[in-house]
């Protein structure tokens, strides 16, 4: 009985997708655009950048910016390709301003939407808007209550409102999922 030296079908296609997925010896390392100051410009950027029809970039850092503390409540900025950064907003140490900016979203009116992971009137977090240019306004305060506390990523529906989550909070105690309009109607 003569035995063969080819390998099984299935075998020989796990070899080639193997080959054919295998990182090129050519690659190149990743390009440091910038490095962020800590300060007016922030620190621990953690929003997904969100890109703009003038070819910008937007984003915010939860540490850093004009306000007192260690390293700041977070800030706002934009950066170019080329990684010029300009500081748009700082979040304010005391106050109903909201503190640690976690989510970003730039909506169909040309404004950029989030939420904090804290601060705001009641040290809950909030959902703030800001213009390209940097004003930045709280829209909502969380409570701990009904409408529950320290909300995560926001995203824009179809219908022009925005959605998000809370980690704490709401009748259960466990989250909430809420809609707000971009004029601040939880």
């Amino acid at each position: 009985m003569k035995t063969s030296s080819l390998l099984p079908v299935p075998a020989l296609a796990a070899m080639l997708m193997l080959a054919v997925h295998l990182p090129s010896a050519h690659a190149t390392a990743p390009t440091l655009v910038h490095s962020f100051n800590g300060y007016s410009e922030g620190a621990y950027p953690r929003t997904p950048l969100v890109l703009a029809a003038d070819g910008s970039f937007y984003g915010a850092a939860g540490n850093g910016g004009s306000a007192t503390g260690t390293l700041g409540k977070g800030t706002l900025f934009q950066i170019t390709t080329g990684g010029a950064v300009t500081p748009l907003a700082s979040f304010p140490a005391a106050g109903t301003g909201g503190s640690g900016p976690n989510s970003l979203v730039l909506a169909t009116d040309g404004n950029l939407y989030g939420t904090t992971s804290a601060g705001g009137a009641n040290g809950y977090g909030v959902v703030f808007k800001a213009t390209t240019g940097g004003t930045l306004t709280t829209l909502y305060s969380f409570t701990n209550g009904s409408d529950g506390a320290y909300p995560g990523g926001i995203v824009q529906g179809g219908d022009g409102n925005l959605y998000g989550t809370t980690g704490h909070g709401g009748p259960g105690g466990y989250g909430t999922f809420f809609k707000i309009t971009n004029g601040g109607t939880l």
